[in-house]
């Protein structure tokens, strides 16, 4: 459950979508929501207004935003992530996403609240560690 202010955190993988060329994909594991953007960064901005949508939702419905939960598979990429992946600094984490030329998987712990909006030039709000690491085991990251 939330912290006294209100505050959710969850773990969110970010990676270039398989069919949609020049599109990212944020998907937030702690409440199963899966959100997209143009950049890796704006896709993390839009899971963050994703998740502020849901969790006002399951609020006002006095239900518990944490019950749905990502199938396991995504948590076992997240753990494959957080084991072999570089951990880097946002920004860094941010531009190298930037240049990746080939597949690339980020993990990221955030910071969520109901009704949260960012703005267009705001960084979504996170925490450590970061993980920065490709698909595949023996792909070289971003």
């Amino acid at each position: 459950m939330p912290s006294a202010e209100g505050i959710y955190s969850a773990w969110v993988l970010v990676h270039p979508a398989e069919d949609l060329p020049g599109t990212w994909v944020a998907h937030a594991l702690d409440f199963d929501v899966i959100s997209q953007g143009e950049s890796a960064k704006h896709a993390m901005m839009m899971i963050v207004e994703a998740v502020g949508m849901v969790l006002e939702e399951d609020i006002a419905d006095g239900c518990d935003p944490y019950a749905r939960r990502a199938p396991a598979p995504f948590w076992e990429r997240l753990q494959h992530i957080m084991e072999h992946g570089e951990r880097l600094p946002m920004s860094e984490l941010l531009e190298r996403a930037r240049g990746s030329s080939g597949p690339c998987e980020l993990a990221v712990s955030m910071f969520f609240k109901e009704s949260w909006k960012p703005s267009t030039d705001s960084v979504p709000t996170y925490r450590a560690p970061l993980a920065l690491a490709s698909p595949t085991v023996d792909a070289h990251p971003c």
